[in-house]
């Protein structure tokens, strides 16, 4: 508050200050993958901000939102999955496999990459496969991949003279299954681009994830 005098009167003068909020340092894709993160292991929240490169205080506020769904619960040896947990776990991991670090410079951009398999997916999408791989970019991603399994070759669209075939020693994929391919400065970015790839090309899995955030 300030005040304005003179000899003939005093002036009060309010002033309203904006009302500052803190933003969330996570997103809906942080969420789902913390709770896979949780479903991978049982690990206490120091552990879980390192692994997510986040905060302990964003990690503590997306437990808060998973015990409030009854999917996750603390005990003295960390944070596991509850019963209701363990079944949307075991629904997402007939879709997708875990997501690994890839230890090759596939995109020559120096960052990190990481991979995982797509066994099921909606074919039509597939045809407009450039909107799944614009959706890992938005995410933060620098850039996105998508192959196929065929005739025991993983294959690229339109990119028929790269051989991608050095990949299946690590993911034992199957014919007609996808390769999902994302590469981040970040580790937890990376994560979320197959995320954002994957539900782009899975209406289950799209909703099985809203259904864990929402």
């Amino acid at each position: 508050m300030d005040t304005v005098s003179n000899n003939y009167y005093t002036k009060i003068i309010y002033i309203t200050m904006p009302v500052v909020r803190t933003l969330k340092k996570f997103d809906n894709l942080d969420l789902v993958t913390l709770f896979l993160e949780i479903g991978n292991r049982i690990a206490s929240r120091e552990k879980l901000a390192t692994i997510m490169e986040l905060g302990e205080g964003s990690i503590k506020s997306m437990i808060k939102i998973l015990k409030n769904k009854d999917l996750v619960l603390t005990e003295k040896s960390g944070n596991k999955l509850t019963k209701k947990g363990k079944k949307y776990f075991s629904e997402i991991n007939k879709i997708i496999s875990p997501i690994i670090k890839i230890n090759q410079d596939i995109f020559k951009d120096k960052l990190n990459v990481y991979g995982c398999i797509l066994r099921k997916y909606e074919k039509n999408k597939l045809k407009k496969q450039y909107i799944a791989r614009e959706n890992a970019i938005r995410v933060g991603c620098n850039s996105a991949m998508i192959l196929i399994c065929e005739n025991n070759h993983l294959k690229a669209q339109y990119v028929e003279e790269f051989d991608f075939d050095f990949l299946k020693k690590d993911f034992n994929i199957k014919d007609k299954e996808l390769l999902l391919i994302t590469s981040s400065d970040k580790k937890k970015t990376a994560k979320k681009g197959i995320l954002a790839l994957s539900c782009s090309l899975n209406l289950k899995l799209n909703k099985l994830f809203r259904e864990i955030y929402k």
